[in-house]
């Protein structure tokens, strides 16, 4: 069953994801999730079983017995002072 994508109006496509969740201060991947995804803008939607079980494995907190490295990168570049004004998309350097 597809919807219509409430952003851009395109119709949705029932597919599996992976989804990237931090739960408290662990991050957890979560894989074959059922969603509805846009093919033009990739806006997700999940149905409410998928919601309930998806909450039913942050209680439970068992995973599948893997776990994956993952890199951290920080965002500012080493020596730089800049923030990045997200609303306008540009980069704003603090004055000295």
């Amino acid at each position: 069953m597809s919807i219509r994508c409430y952003f851009c109006g395109a119709d949705t496509e029932q597919r599996a994801v992976t989804v990237d969740e931090r739960w408290d201060s662990r991050l957890v991947v979560i894989e074959g999730v059922p969603a509805e995804v846009c093919p033009q803008c990739g806006e997700v939607y999940y149905g409410p079983e998928a919601v309930r079980r998806l909450d039913e494995l942050q209680r439970s907190q068992d995973a599948d017995g893997r776990t994956i490295e993952i890199p951290v990168f920080t965002f500012a570049r080493k020596g730089a002072a800049e923030t990045v004004d997200i609303a306008s998309s540009s980069v704003l350097t603090p004055r000295s």
